[in-house]
């Protein structure tokens, strides 16, 4: 989501860059468009494979540190070169600005073209054909889909959801990168997929356990051994209204019926009205 807006500023800059020469800064952009696919074909060639593997580095971002590196030294590099050949501080300035803009456009660009992954290949075809089910991952159960609706539709814009699903896989290998109950209710999780918040935490994996185990108590006591007192906690403290139960998952205990107003009752999911 962050690409669009990093594009607009890159081209806004461009623009301001470029506006005292603009004659020198179409061959300017052209040339570090052409650096940027040269160095997206290089760091490819490092890295020696199309599909993304996992890495825990020892040292926290070495890991995405080295394409950010070869793409700052060659903006260096070329915006040196041009600064000597013009023998001016105002265009090696000029120069570098434009080559490093123009150098981050082409390492998106590159990227999106480069995108030679199975299963993004596969699942644009999914899409594109129509075909419902998922080539490989995990499907969003009807049932949960509905429920995940029905709230959208219901719940205030400042109501909170708490959920009983976080993760995928088994339990010892939980990949926590489930968000599409989030996402269909489009209303504020207490506690679902924490994969992604993990990836500014240095050493964390999308299969480490949540950090907050105060919240995560807190979250899922109400599904298994609901009272008076924790689902009004969650009500009071952390704004829930809603909570979401993915029977695929597991199944809420019975008792919770008592605190909480059923609203939603299918095979595949529950949902409760706090209030």
């Amino acid at each position: 989501a962050a690409w669009p807006m990093l594009g607009i500023l890159t081209a806004w800059g461009l623009v301001k860059a470029t506006a005292p020469s603009p004659r020198h800064g179409v061959g300017l952009a052209a040339g570090a468009l052409a650096a940027g696919a040269a160095l997206l074909w290089l760091v490819a060639r490092v890295d020696g494979s199309t599909v993304p593997v996992r890495v825990v580095p020892a040292l926290p971002y070495r890991a995405i540190g080295g394409p950010w590196l070869l793409l700052l030294a060659a903006s260096v590099i070329l915006a040196l070169a041009v600064g000597l050949i013009h023998r001016s501080r105002r265009a090696t300035v000029l120069t570098t600005w434009t080559v490093m803009g123009v150098t981050f456009v082409g390492l998106i660009a590159g990227a999106g073209l480069s995108l030679r992954s199975s299963e993004v290949v596969s699942s644009l075809d999914q899409i594109v054909s129509g075909v419902p089910e998922a080539p490989e991952g995990y499907a969003i159960d009807r049932d949960g889909a509905l429920a995940a609706l029905y709230v959208r539709d219901h719940a205030g814009p400042d109501d909170v959801v708490a959920t009983n699903a976080h993760c995928y896989g088994p339990v010892d290998a939980c990949d926590a990168r489930h968000f599409w109950i989030s996402a269909l209710t489009e209303r504020r999780v207490l506690v679902e997929g924490w994969a992604y918040p993990e990836g500014f935490r240095p050493g964390q994996t999308r299969t480490s356990a949540f950090w907050d185990t105060t919240r995560y108590d807190e979250n899922q006591v109400v599904f298994s051994a609901p009272t008076r007192e924790n689902v009004a906690l969650l009500a009071d403290t952390y704004g829930v209204r809603w909570l979401f139960v993915d029977r695929s998952i597991g199944v809420e205990s019975p008792d919770l019926r008592q605190f909480a107003t059923l609203v939603v009752d299918t095979p595949g999911a529950a949902v409760y009205r706090i209030g």
